[in-house]
């Protein structure tokens, strides 16, 4: 029976753009690549909140979830529900500026805000609940301003605040943990501006900052930096996006050095750059996002396009 693949990617002036695909289960990439593909669109004429489509996640019960530089989108195949702002309902969004979203195990849906902390959407009650920054507090979010977030299955929420550092969210007592930059204590984070993060199936976090790669034991609290400059005359300038692989490896998206293959085991790194005399490399240096599909093959986002990369052979 032949099933039909829908992918969703995100044009920032048109809105969203659907692609689907019909194809067997039992063909291979090479034929899926050589069919002709129809998209669909969907911008603020057909319903959706706003243009920029900034994150996508998929709940429990088929429906798509879109953050929005004007609110959060659930959309049901046919229309779109709002979630936005509303003066006076504190089980409403603090901020329309939706940056990113994870679903939990649970079935919940969490929200990074730049500027209203942090909500979880409750599938039971179709109610929000917000977390916000309160001054002098500890145990509240370190700031309002969210890059980015992480839901795992022991139930806690891991934060990337845009300069504010690392947070934990324990959602049973509603606490926050958090972990902060100290340049003169390389046990701490490498910047407080976190762009992403990832959990390997060992436990630990894979943190990118704005100064580095690091790596967080989730049992014992413990950061380590990870110097992945070590075998190149340049600094970059910081990361943008993280995946870990099926192997096992950590791949790191950078803002002017590539795209970079991490072995955790070997502690072996190779580095994957644009150069302009080779047509098959890297189409820019500030890569985006990572996406690894079901052969191991990389969909690698860049400020210049999309790239596909053959993890076994390297080649883009």
């Amino acid at each position: 029976m032949p099933r039909i693949l829908i992918m969703i990617t995100r044009i920032a002036s048109a809105g969203l753009l659907l692609t689907l695909s019909l194809i067997h289960t039992s063909a291979t990439a090479s034929t899926f690549e050589a069919n002709t593909m129809r998209f669909d669109r969907m911008s603020v004429a057909d319903g959706l909140a706003q243009s920029s489509v900034l994150d996508i996640a998929q709940d429990q019960t088929g429906y798509l979830w879109f953050a929005t530089e004007g609110g959060l989108d659930r959309y049901d195949g046919i229309s779109f529900t709002h979630y936005r702002t509303e003066r006076g309902n504190p089980n409403a969004l603090a901020s329309d500026f939706v940056r990113a979203l994870d679903m939990a195990s649970d079935g919940s849906l969490w929200i990074a805000t730049d500027g209203g902390g942090i909500s979880r959407w409750d599938p039971a009650t179709d109610q929000i609940t917000t977390y916000r920054h309160t001054e002098g507090d500890r145990t509240s979010v370190a700031s309002d301003r969210i890059r980015t977030i992480l839901a795992t299955d022991d139930g806690d929420v891991w934060v990337g605040t845009r300069d504010a550092g690392l947070n934990k969210l324990d959602t049973a007592s509603g606490e926050f943990e958090h972990f902060v930059s100290d340049a003169g204590d390389a046990s701490t984070l490498s910047s407080d501006k976190i762009f992403a993060l990832e959990m390997d199936l060992s436990g630990s976090l894979w943190i990118a900052t704005g100064a580095g790669l690091n790596r967080l034991d989730t049992g014992s609290g413990d950061i380590t930096r990870i110097a992945l400059d070590q075998d190149i005359a340049e600094q970059y300038t910081g990361l943008r996006s993280l995946l870990v692989a099926q192997d096992g490896a950590i791949w790191v998206g950078t803002s002017n050095r590539g795209l970079i293959r991490y072995d955790v085991a070997t502690n072996e790194i190779n580095h994957n750059r644009h150069a302009p005399e080779q047509p098959g490399s890297l189409s820019s240096n500030r890569v985006e996002a990572i996406f690894e599909d079901n052969i191991g093959r990389l969909r690698v986002g860049t400020d210049s396009g999309l790239n596909l990369l053959d993890a076994s052979s390297d080649e883009a």
